[in-house]
Parts: structure tokens; C-alpha cells; sequence
């Protein structure tokens, strides 16, 4: 009896170290893909983002569809001369009130898409 409890007991040991093993070569052959490709995407990206001129490299114009003095002036002059000090190039606020903001709306929507409106 002492000798069948004690078999039990080693096959029970060398399962587990037999499933271990077998667990850790599964996650390394799991990981080692997803290692390649994270080392692939931080390359690309730090590539990518070396290509790219720096933004902005002109005047950005900001257009508020309301009145001048107005809540929304005022809280698009403030961002605007944040905006200015961390860019270092201007940023011109253009109040194009009339039509409830129909006016302003239009004119930034037929704007060129360059980023700079």
C-alpha cells in the first residue's frame, strides 16, 4: 500500500512538471511572434514619426460662428494664445457670427482639409 501511495505520488509530480514544461513551451512559441511584431510596430512608428514635418509650420486660423466678446470668443482667444505659446507660430481667432453658427460652420467646412482652419 505504502508502495502504490508512493508511485501515485511520483507520477502526480512528473505529470505536473511534464505540464509545466509543456505550458511554458507553448507561451514561449505563443510569444515569441508577438515579440517580433511589437518590436516591428515600435520601429515602424519611430520611423514614421521622424518623417513628419513639423506642425504647424504656418499661421492656423480659428473660426468661432459667434459674435465677438462673446463666451465662446473669449474661450477661443484664451486657447488660441496657449495654442500660440507652445507652437510658436500664430494662431488668428476669425468670429463669423450669423445664421446660429450657420455661417461660421460653412466657412471652416469648405476650407481646405490641411489642418490649418
Amino acid at each position: 500500500m505504502l508502495l502504490n501511495q508512493t508511485n501515485q505520488r511520483l507520477l502526480s509530480q512528473t505529470n505536473k512538471r511534464l505540464c509545466d514544461q509543456a505550458s511554458q513551451r507553448l507561451l514561449s512559441h505563443t510569444l515569441k511572434p508577438l515579440r517580433a511584431l511589437l518590436v516591428a510596430v515600435i520601429s515602424l512608428s519611430a520611423t514614421l514619426t521622424w518623417a513628419q514635418p513639423t506642425y504647424p509650420d504656418k499661421t492656423v486660423r480659428m473660426v468661432v460662428p459667434y459674435p465677438p466678446s462673446g463666451g465662446a470668443d473669449i474661450l477661443a482667444r484664451a486657447i488660441g494664445q496657449k495654442l500660440t505659446t507652445a507652437w510658436g507660430q500664430s494662431v488668428v481667432i476669425e468670429n463669423k457670427a450669423g445664421a446660429g453658427g450657420s455661417i461660421g460652420t460653412d466657412q471652416v467646412s469648405k476650407a481646405p482639409a490641411d489642418g490649418y482652419t
